[in-house]
């Protein structure tokens, strides 16, 4: 599930886009596979509940750290987006129809920005 999601998140990207524009796909992808994204945190999350062996932690290291360092490769390196993006995740599980991954667009424009 990670490569191919990480693959179509990144499939329509252009190798020579801008950084906006790379940030604004990248945006666009997470929300409109936002659905299909909580589930898969939700799975990891009770994964972890229930197995905590090195087998089960190196397997969903290896997971999460896939998506995050493909986001901070479209995004440009380490810009703390990956918690910022989870916890949108989140708080969208939370609070649905709070907006907060519609927002999620200007709070990574400015965390890419500084």
């Amino acid at each position: 599930m990670t490569e191919r999601d990480v693959a179509a998140a990144t499939a329509e990207i252009p190798g020579d886009s801008d950084p906006a524009l790379r940030l604004q796909l990248v945006c666009h992808w997470i929300c409109a596979n936002a659905d299909d994204l909580r589930r898969a945190l939700l799975l990891i999350l009770d994964f972890q509940r229930h197995r905590t062996d090195a087998w089960a932690t190196r397997l969903i290291r290896e997971a999460t750290s896939r998506y995050r360092e493909e986001l901070e490769k479209q995004l440009g390196g380490d810009c703390g987006a990956w918690p910022l993006i989870l916890g949108a995740l989140l708080q969208s599980l939370l609070e649905p129809g709070a907006g907060y991954l519609k927002r999620l667009h200007l709070l990574l424009n400015r965390m890419v920005q500084t």
